[in-house]
């Protein structure tokens, strides 16, 4: 699946067009609505919901604007972005410029879910290697007390 994706996302770089722009989210959508509809998978939809909402921001800019990103800055228009002046949604285009890289307020959203899973992932990782360890102390506590009083049947 991910071969989909960075195909059709190569695809839309290389021929921007109304059409590539369409294949290339209608890949992302059908990969999302499949995650989304594992039954045995546990979502975080702390995490998942601004990932999506990110998504849809980019995608309703690009497909307003015929396939093409429109952005507010001061580096030179290439492949599939466009300069903003006279666009539609101009209020979800590529506005925050850095030394490196243009961002959108949907990326924004997407670095923002990415970064808060991490976050979590960490912490959980912590916090289940910490109950494990109490887990562990509680069933040497339990344990304990009857190996004694079998070694002294033994005897």
């Amino acid at each position: 699946m991910l071969f989909l994706v960075w195909f059709f996302r190569i695809l839309w770089q290389a021929f921007p067009s109304l059409w590539a722009c369409i294949l290339f989210w209608v890949v992302i959508s059908g990969i999302e609505i499949q995650y989304i509809r594992k039954p045995l998978q546990k979502i975080n939809w702390w995490t998942k919901t601004p990932i999506l909402l990110g998504m849809c921001m980019n995608a309703l800019v690009t497909l307003a604007n015929n396939g093409r990103m429109p952005f507010f800055g001061h580096i030179k228009a290439k492949s599939l972005w466009v300069l903003g002046t006279g666009k539609h949604l101009l209020f979800f285009c590529d506005r925050f410029e850095t030394r490196w890289a243009i961002f959108s307020i949907g990326d924004f959203f997407i670095i923002g879910g990415l970064l808060l899973s991490l976050l979590i992932w960490l912490f959980r990782e912590r916090d289940e290697s910490i109950e494990s360890m109490q887990a562990s102390k509680k069933a040497e506590r339990t344990l304990l007390p009857q190996e004694a009083h079998s070694s002294l049947k033994t005897p």
